[in-house]
């Protein structure tokens, strides 16, 4: 998936937060929730998921005003 090749490369090259297993989860419950096929992914609260989202961007934010 290109997504999680983008966010390992972000992680790795410039230090932003790891979002590859966010963007797998999100990925698995975007497919659970629209086809049913499969399982949806283990302890996937929205509170926690905006939390990691905020501060992915965060850390974006500051690396962009570097």
């Amino acid at each position: 998936m290109a997504k999680t090749r983008a966010a390992r490369r972000l992680n790795k090259e410039h230090g932003l937060p790891d979002v590859e297993g966010l963007l797998v989860d999100l990925n698995a419950m975007r497919k659970y929730t629209a086809y049913g096929d499969t399982d949806p992914p283990d302890d996937m609260e929205p509170e926690d998921i905006a939390l990691s989202i905020e501060g992915y961007v965060e850390s974006v934010r500051a690396l962009l005003t570097l």
